[in-house]
């Protein structure tokens, strides 16, 4: 079985963070594994605050792992403190780890800060190592600036040494259809892949679950191109089934669902 780790954060409510990336890999048929970056304290009402783990923890989390289980891919959430990222670096370098998610966590669903702001170098030497980011619009501003056509984004990621951006739609609140983008910077190359808007407030976890399940997909051999489309559908799939299906006071928690025409758990 393909081994998929979950470097993230803790959420208490399992809506977000590595306990959703471990529902959504064990959906996808794969194992997961899990190294913690920091402890929430957080409900689906928003984060309250939260604490990064000891820096050699970190460390000793994924050498030990790595020892033992080199995964198949790996997704990056929240990572709470910057010094995490030559850890990485590190790490992923000794190791070879392969097929490299990072979904840049900036800010949780309810808009509360989740890292300080990254400096232009610790960036461009993590990206190095990472073959896909995967952005909403608002984390891609941050990052990267405001860039108005799809020739400018190319340009951009590509002096970040980035290899594939999926730009993540749905934060406009009236548009009727969500639009996903994949940004191939070596071959130049812009796919978009769109779905219906599903109404619902219970969207808690929706950018960890579309990593994981990327993550999970290339660890299992899929090209990026299909790992994108069959992600999208899945979050489309996965929104739809959590309508009815509400946790807590406020946004609710978004649910993992098998009932996918490429899926297989046989």
């Amino acid at each position: 079985m393909k081994t998929i780790l979950s470097i993230a954060g803790s959420d208490p409510t399992c809506g977000a963070g590595t306990q959703s990336d471990i529902r959504t890999i064990q959906t996808l048929g794969a194992h997961p594994l899990s190294v913690i970056t920091s402890i929430t304290v957080q409900n689906t009402l928003g984060v309250s605050r939260f604490v990064p783990v000891d820096i050699q923890l970190f460390r000793d989390q994924l050498t030990h792992l790595f020892n033992d289980i080199v995964p198949d891919a790996v997704k990056i959430g929240m990572i709470g403190d910057t010094r995490f990222f030559s850890v990485m670096i590190e790490l992923f370098h000794r190791f070879n780890i392969k097929n490299i998610i990072w979904d840049p966590v900036m800010r949780s669903s309810s808009g509360d800060n989740l890292i300080e702001d990254l400096s232009p170098l610790d960036l461009q030497d993590f990206m190095s190592y990472v073959d896909v980011v995967t952005p909403n619009i608002p984390e891609f501003n941050s990052l990267f600036g405001v860039h108005e056509t799809s020739q400018s984004i190319l340009e951009s990621i590509e002096k970040f040494r980035a290899k594939y951006l999926v730009l993540k739609g749905g934060h406009g609140e009236h548009e009727k259809e969500i639009e996903d983008i994949l940004f191939d910077v070596e071959s130049k190359r812009v796919y978009h892949q769109r779905h219906a808007r599903i109404d619902t407030q219970n969207d808690h976890g929706t950018g960890c679950m579309y990593s994981a399940a990327m993550a999970t997909l290339l660890g299992q051999g899929h090209t990026v191109r299909d790992a994108f489309s069959k992600s999208s559908m899945f979050m489309s799939r996965s929104l739809a089934f959590s309508v009815h299906h509400s946790v807590g006071k406020g946004r609710g928690i978004v649910y993992p669902t098998t009932e996918l025409p490429w899926l297989s758990l046989s």
